[in-house]
């Protein structure tokens, strides 16, 4: 990966024991192991109105959060 080029010691962080508990995640997609949710969401086509209410907004989020 490029960061571990452009920034050497950003390796060294994920010895730390408590590092690792807390984000196992963000390693697991440093290390190609699991997907960003970014990713997921990004490729999810979500068509939506801004002036919906916040009800509708948030029902519409809960929908595509189960596909």
């Amino acid at each position: 990966m490029v960061f571990r080029i452009l920034r050497p010691n950003s390796v060294s962080v994920w010895k730390n024991e408590k590092i690792m508990k807390r984000f196992p995640r963000y390693r697991g997609i440093l290390d190609n192991a699991q997907i960003s949710r970014f990713l997921i969401a990004k490729s999810l086509e979500c068509k939506f109105d801004l002036n919906n209410s916040l009800e509708n907004l948030k029902a519409l989020l809960k929908e595509k959060s189960m596909e």
